[in-house]
C-alpha cells in the first residue's frame, strides 16, 4: 500500500508494468498532492473487484493456493478535517455496505 503516489493512475500502471510479478491500481494524485496505489503479487493473488475513492482504495482479492477472499482497503486523507471526516463517513458507509469475510485496512 503506497499512500501519497504524487502521479495519476497511467503513471502508476506505467511504472508497475516493468515488474512482470505484480499488478495494482491507484487514484489520481491531485497534483503534487494525494495519491493512493496498491500493489499485489499476480501470482499469488487474483482480484475480483475494485473500488476507488479520493480517500480509499477497496479490493477485494483472492489467495490463489487457498481460495480465501480478502478485502483490502488502503487509505489515506489529507489532514483537513473536513476531509477527514468524509474520508471516514464514506469508508463506513462502504463497509456497512459491503460483503466483507476477511478485511486488511491500511493507511492513514
Amino acid at each position: 500500500m503506497i499512500q501519497e503516489t504524487k502521479i495519476n493512475n497511467r503513471e502508476f500502471q506505467n511504472l508497475i508494468a516493468t515488474q512482470k510479478n505484480y499488478e495494482g491500481i491507484a487514484t489520481d494524485s491531485n497534483g503534487a498532492l494525494g495519491g493512493i496505489g496498491t500493489l499485489w503479487n499476480k501470482w499469488n493473488w487474483k482480484i475480483i473487484s475494485q473500488k476507488l475513492n479520493n480517500s480509499w482504495v477497496r479490493k477485494n482479492l483472492i489467495k490463489k493456493n487457498t481460495n480465501i477472499t480478502y478485502t483490502v482497503i488502503n487509505i489515506y486523507s489529507l489532514n483537513h478535517y473536513r476531509d477527514k471526516g468524509l474520508c471516514w463517513e464514506s469508508l463506513k458507509e462502504e463497509v456497512q455496505n459491503a460483503q466483507i469475510d476477511n478485511l486488511i485496512m491500511g493507511g492513514i
